[in-house]
C-alpha cells in the first residue's frame, strides 16, 4: 500500500487511492488528477472517473449534513448489516478526514485514500 503514496506536490496533482480488501472484486489502485484550486473532493472523484474508465462510484446526499457520502466504489457498497463503509483518509498519515467529499478541499500534492472498512458504527456516519 505504501508504494502508492507519493510526494506529488511539485507535479500539481492530487492522488486518489482506492482500496478494497474485504469483499467482491478486491482492488488497490490510484489515479492522479491535476490540481485545481478551491475544488472539493467530489470534483476530484469525477475527474478520476474520466481518467480511469474502469472506476465508478456512487454518492448519496444527506440533507442533515448538507453533503454527500460515498456509498459505493466499483460496485462495492457499504452495508449497515455488515458494518462496512468507505472511509476517507489523508495518506501517508492515515488520518480520517473530518469532512465529507462535498466539503473537503484537497491541497496540491495531497494523497487521499478511499478504504473499504468494516466494524464501525454505521449509524454514526448519517
Amino acid at each position: 500500500m505504501a508504494e502508492q503514496v507519493a510526494n506529488i506536490e511539485g507535479l500539481g496533482m492530487v492522488r486518489l487511492i482506492f482500496r478494497n480488501n474485504l469483499k467482491g472484486s478486491m482492488f488497490n489502485f490510484h489515479v492522479d488528477v491535476a490540481y485545481k484550486a478551491n475544488e472539493n473532493l467530489l470534483y476530484y472523484l469525477d475527474r478520476s472517473v474520466e481518467i480511469n474508465k474502469d472506476l465508478s462510484f456512487t454518492a448519496e446526499f444527506f440533507p442533515e449534513h448538507d453533503g454527500y457520502m460515498i456509498t459505493s466504489i466499483n460496485n462495492v457498497s457499504g452495508s449497515k448489516d455488515e458494518e462496512t463503509w468507505w472511509s476517507i483518509q489523508k495518506e501517508p498519515e492515515g488520518i480520517m478526514l473530518d469532512r465529507g467529499v462535498s466539503s473537503y478541499t484537497p491541497q496540491r500534492g495531497e494523497n487521499i485514500s478511499f478504504n473499504f472498512e468494516q466494524g464501525y458504527n454505521f449509524d454514526s456516519l448519517h
